[in-house]
């Protein structure tokens, strides 16, 4: 068993004026596998100092994320990202909302967002450096807006897009609503190119499907991403994603890789049950009409452009 160690991480981003600084925060390396790193962080870490992001200096670090997960979300990436608890030294990263912070807040020009970019990567590589050798991280979905930033950025890091059936996404997303909702800025809810117009009278289900929408036409963009579907998991994961990232797994890691996908991967003590059917079955006319009207036509562009993950 790995001893336990106090890992230094990044927390959030505040702003002064222009210039971003990190609130980095200490956590034990015994709670860091959550199934979402921010309400981790929330629950078990403690901030312990506030550093300069446009002061960090590189090292090289950053290079330890060798691959990543956009998705449309509620479409199986948690499940994905988990098979790599099977690799002692690689640390599956959900969801760092601080990534987030930084490029939704307005900056000087995209070059500066480019190296920021780099600087966050690089401290959370070096924090995690004591239990990781390699990152993979998933994405908050929101991030798909700032795909060709990443690209850009990371240009090391290998990345798929996961996606779902619209109907399928929507009924889990109207069963168990998506949180603060209420707070999306209206620049969310349109693609590249798109004129940002005021969108009166969306209730929650159309707002949430306008705003995946939106997510699936700036993933349209990319010129690296490879689409997988919800259908391919998991075998996919051990045959082509891991693979993709560089990561050639024993016989022994995709046993490992094989017993993780056979559990629940936001609860890792409640055996797996495939659901797809059942949505299909239990879909409400307001999640049908939202799948076909808005949400569909949306994927169907992203999955045009991207490429598979295996020719």
């Amino acid at each position: 068993m790995a001893k336990q160690q106090v890992l230094t991480v990044p927390y959030e981003i505040v702003w002064h004026d222009q210039s971003p600084l990190v609130v980095m925060a200490k956590i034990s390396s015994d709670k860091i596998h959550g199934a979402f790193w921010d309400p981790t962080l929330a629950r078990h870490a403690k901030r312990s100092a506030i550093i300069s992001l446009d002061q960090v200096e590189l090292d090289g670090s950053e290079r330890a994320f060798v691959g990543s997960i956009f998705h449309i979300t509620r479409c199986g990436s948690t499940s994905l990202l988990k098979q790599f608890d099977a690799f002692e030294r690689i640390f599956g990263l959900s969801e760092p909302f601080i990534f987030q912070q930084l490029l939704h807040s307005k900056q000087s020009d995209c070059q500066s967002a480019r190296q920021r970019i780099v600087k966050l990567a690089c401290l959370f590589a070096k924090g995690l450096a004591p239990v990781a050798d390699q990152i993979v991280v998933k994405w908050p979905t929101l991030l798909c807006r700032h795909v060709e930033l990443v690209e850009t950025s990371l240009g090391q890091i290998a990345s798929v897009f996961l996606y779902r059936d619209p109907v399928e996404v929507l009924g889990s997303i109207e069963a168990r609503p998506l949180g603060n909702m209420t707070k999306v800025s209206p620049e969310l809810l349109f693609g590249p190119d798109e004129p940002i117009n005021a969108t009166p009278g969306l209730n929650d289900l159309t707002l949430t499907a306008t705003l995946l929408a939106a997510n699936c036409r700036w993933i349209a963009r990319s010129r690296q991403v490879r689409k997988v579907g919800y259908a391919q998991l998991p075998e996919v994961g051990w045959h082509h994603v891991a693979p993709m990232f560089g990561i050639q797994p024993s016989p022994d890691q995709i046993a490992s890789m094989m017993r993780s996908s056979n559990f629940d991967a936001k609860r890792p003590k409640i055996l797996f049950s495939g659901d797809s059917m059942q949505k299909q079955m239990e879909a409400s006319l307001s999640v049908r009409k939202s799948a076909e009207t808005i949400l569909l036509p949306a994927l169907q562009q992203a999955l045009e452009a991207l490429l598979p993950i295996a020719e």
